[in-house]
């Protein structure tokens, strides 16, 4: 199989008795089990280190142990963050997996570079300021008297109002929102915190201020659906 967009080709994950499509099957159920968003990032990552592997002139698949804790601390002179340096070691470790190599993680090596890494950065993640009423408020008020300016309005205060993401949001159908009395219902199929689709329903309140119920409205309306 080749690694999403990568620039190397990996060893099959069977051996050749197994037919290709099968063989092919197997390696989309393996690459499904992450979200794209990770996989994007894993396949920035393993490019990232494939060129660093190039430039020291040092092997990236199978790499050694020290090479990936090499890597580790040059990254680590980059400013990289925790968060980030620790992806990336995950990224390098699924691209040996799935080319048929065993990890290097339970390596001494790479398990003392990591831990080197979090001593000196620290793990506590850099958490962004949420979005307050009259910041909403203020980019509610800027948004033109247009089509999309109605339809901006009306993803914004849902949003808001439901506290959601918005991987949650742009993956919303018409359905998904029910009216009730004082409110409505919304069904989010599939979220971060439930990449297996269980689903959960919450409830969307209008409120005083927001209204996030009455710019879906306006919305709907205005582009007929």
């Amino acid at each position: 199989m080749v690694w999403p967009d990568g620039p190397v080709t990996l060893q099959p994950l069977f051996p050749e008795t197994i037919p290709a499509v099968l063989q092919d099957a197997s390696d989309r159920l393996v690459l499904s089990a992450r979200s794209p968003a990770t996989l994007r990032a894993y396949r920035t990552d393993w490019s990232a280190f494939v060129a660093w592997c190039r430039a020291q002139g040092v092997t990236a698949l199978p790499a050694q142990p020290e090479t990936v804790a090499a890597w580790i601390a040059s990254r680590l002179e980059q400013g990289r963050k925790a968060a980030t340096l620790a992806r990336g070691v995950a990224a390098v470790s699924c691209a040996h997996e799935l080319a048929g190599f065993e990890s290097f993680c339970r390596s001494r090596v790479v398990q003392d570079a990591l831990r080197g890494m979090r001593r000196t950065l620290g793990t506590a993640p850099t958490r962004k300021a949420p979005a307050t009423v009259d910041l909403l408020r203020r980019m509610l008020d800027v948004q033109p008297d247009t089509l999309i300016g109605r339809r901006n309005r009306a993803l914004l205060a849902l949003g808001f109002a439901g506290a959601l993401r918005r991987s949650e949001l742009v993956t919303l159908d018409v359905t998904d929102l029910v009216s009730q009395e004082g409110g409505a219902l919304l069904t989010l199929r599939r979220s971060k915190t439930d990449p297996d689709g269980a689903g959960q329903t919450i409830g969307i309140l209008n409120g005083s201020i927001i209204r996030a119920l009455e710019h879906v409205s306006t919305w709907f309306e205005a582009a007929e659906i």
